[in-house]
């Protein structure tokens, strides 16, 4: 995302890409962060829980790798 909204800049200075934005206000930038929380989100029927750990960080990996500024 080459060029950001004046509003995500104003809410979110950094400018980094993705961002989940929390109920909460709270806001989450890094990919393994967000899909950490959305796993959560689902209780015991996680993508953790399906896959296990190792199948989990490939996936983080792969998430991580990808990177927009």
């Amino acid at each position: 995302m080459a060029s950001k909204p004046e509003w995500f800049l104003e809410m979110y200075p950094i400018g980094k890409v993705p961002l989940l934005l929390l109920p909460n206000e709270q806001k989450l930038p890094e990919s393994d962060e967000i899909i950490r929380h959305i796993d959560k989100l689902y209780g015991s029927e996680t993508l953790l829980s399906h896959c296990g750990i190792e199948e989990f960080e490939k996936a983080k990996e792969l998430i991580t790798g990808v990177s927009v500024k």
